[in-house]
Parts: structure tokens; sequence; C-alpha cells
């Protein structure tokens, strides 16, 4: 999870020179990232006042002058992101009742504690606080705000 992973939201900063006679002023604005090609650093984004207009750019070299950052929705994620990450961090796992079909517990969130973390295969391993002699590997970002958050 980051600046580069399409559907990210990220600013972008466009110099005065760079905007001058188009109507457009200087400044910082949203797009959502929809490719990156690792091979040539080039990231292609659209822009959300500019819907159906992708722009491409180095990467690399943006985020060395400054001209990319996160936006904070991102920035708020990737320190969730973080914390999840964390052995002996809280969470709540949320399980439907189609995933729980065949078993005698009821949808809703559980809660576990991370145990273990493998932040190149972006999993951790979590143990229930209702089922402590078993463990289970969660992959993060495909359920980051959706299936599992941290304990309130």
């Amino acid at each position: 999870m980051s600046m580069k992973t399409p559907g990210n939201t990220i600013k972008v900063k466009w110099l005065r020179e760079e905007v001058s006679g188009t109507g457009w002023q200087p400044g910082w604005y949203s797009a959502k990232v929809i490719a990156f090609n690792e091979d040539i650093d080039e990231l292609t984004v659209e822009y959300i006042e500019e819907k159906d207009c992708t722009y491409t750019m180095k990467f690399t070299d943006m985020v060395s002058k400054g001209f990319i950052e996160p936006s904070k929705p991102l920035l708020a994620m990737l320190e969730t992101y973080e914390r999840l990450l964390t052995v002996g961090q809280i969470v709540e796992i949320k399980w439907t009742s189609e995933e729980l079909k065949g078993t005698n517990w009821r949808a809703g969130l559980y809660e576990a504690v991370v145990v273990a973390v493998d932040a190149c295969e972006d999993t951790i391993t979590v143990c229930y606080k209702d089922e402590e002699n078993c463990t289970y590997v969660l992959e993060v970002s495909p359920a980051l705000n959706s299936s599992i958050r941290l304990k309130k």
C-alpha cells in the first residue's frame, strides 16, 4: 500500500509556469492513481477535477522534488495499516454469515491480537480472544477498512 497503488488518491503540485495560459491555477490537485509501471518508474493518474484524462509522470523524480504527496485519507489509511502491522496490536475482524456458514459462530466483529507480521507478504497472524489455541493468517491490504480494523 503506497502512493503508487492503483485506486489511491494523491496530491500533485502544479507550478505557475506549468499551468500558465490553461485556465488552471498553480497549486495542489487531487488525483487518483490509475497505474504504476515499476520498470520505467512511471505513474499514471487521473485528476479528480479532470475525469477521463490521464497524465503520466516519473514517480521518483516527482517525489524527490516534493511535487507528489499522499492525500489526507491515504495518510490516515497508511497510519492504520502501519499500526495493524504491529505485534501486540488488538484488532477487530468482521466475519459475515456467508463466511461462517456451517459453523456455530455468528456474523459480527471478533477481537484478536496480532502475534506475527510478514510485511513483505502483506500479512498478519492473529490469535482470536475467543479461540486462543488457533492462529490465522490474514492479508491486510484487501481487508483494510472493510473486514479488519483497529480495536476502538
